[in-house]
């Protein structure tokens, strides 16, 4: 059984080779936690990391009103998260397949994925995303998943992101 150093190493291991294939940018990991950022103890089989160190969290781009069509693909407004759930005939915009292919095919939400609206009245409206259809990210919403689905993503479902608190404790096995 791996442990939990051991799973964090593996989902880093996962960002290095997105980044050097392109597909999510390049970024370095953010410094181990320092001692004084450490709210509490944790038990000896588990792990402080960054969020950002081992999961992918990326804002949709910003699709102008120009660019809307009347089929294509759906992509996710703020008004299709709802607390728990996803309802994609609230707000139903497209953009063209060509489009899509060309500019937006990493905003593609893959199943499993949180979804979470964060601007307005809306910020922080979460949900898992278990839809077969093709959907992508738009403005003010943004998705998160482990690298690589190494971990369970449902974790970060039931994870409360607390602003200024981005750290997150790994236990395994």
């Amino acid at each position: 059984m791996e442990t939990a150093i051991e799973l964090v190493q593996k989902l880093k291991s996962s960002k290095r080779i997105l980044m050097n294939n392109g597909l999510i940018p390049k970024k370095n990991d953010v410094p181990l936690l320092q001692e004084k950022e450490i709210p509490f103890e944790i038990p000896s089989n588990w792990v402080w990391e960054r969020l950002s160190n081992v999961s992918l969290i990326q804002e949709g781009p910003g699709i102008r009103k120009h660019q809307y069509s009347e089929n294509g693909i759906q992509f996710l407004t703020v008004t299709n998260i709802l607390d728990g759930s996803l309802d994609m005939m609230k707000s139903q915009k497209y953009i063209s397949f060509q489009e899509f292919e060309e500019k937006y095919s990493h905003f593609l939400i893959n199943k499993g994925d949180i979804v979470l609206s964060c601007s307005g009245a809306t910020w922080g409206k979460t949900a898992l995303f278990n839809i077969d259809d093709k959907i992508m990210l738009n403005t003010s919403t943004l998705r998160l998943r482990f690298f690589n689905d190494l971990a369970d993503n449902k974790y970060l479902y039931y994870f409360k992101i607390q602003p200024g608190l981005i750290q997150i404790t790994i236990q395994y096995g």
